[in-house]
């Protein structure tokens, strides 16, 4: 994977925050980027065609296997763990926790959520 990876992570609330923060990025920025956003699980994402108006780099949900490309932007679909592996993009199934909200996406570097390593 060419570049760095940024992981950025937020609650349901954070989606001002988040548009700020990608909107703010420089044009020339060399990463990718990974974003978390904590969400019910069975809301439908918009987050793709948010991130994509707000800033410069195209914005997606992440598909498992993908490969990763420097100066775009994987979102964790609702539901999902993100995480890198050899180069790609990993999905994995949400454990469930106890939560009102039903809430399930995991930022952290113990290998629950945002990519581990980005080689």
């Amino acid at each position: 994977m060419p570049g760095r990876a940024i992981l950025i992570g937020a609650s349901s609330g954070g989606v001002e925050t988040l548009t700020e923060t990608i909107s703010g990025l420089p044009q020339d920025l060399d990463a990718s980027l990974f974003v978390v956003l904590h969400v019910p699980t069975r809301s439908e994402s918009v987050l793709p065609q948010i991130l994509t108006r707000a800033g410069n780099m195209r914005a997606e949900h992440a598909k498992d296997n993908e490969l990763v490309q420097k100066r775009r932007t994987y979102i964790a679909p609702p539901d999902f763990q993100l995480l890198l592996q050899n180069r790609s993009v990993r999905l994995v199934s949400g454990q469930r926790e106890q939560s009102s909200a039903g809430d399930r996406s995991d930022v952290s570097n113990g290998g629950t959520g945002a990519p581990k390593s980005a080689d």
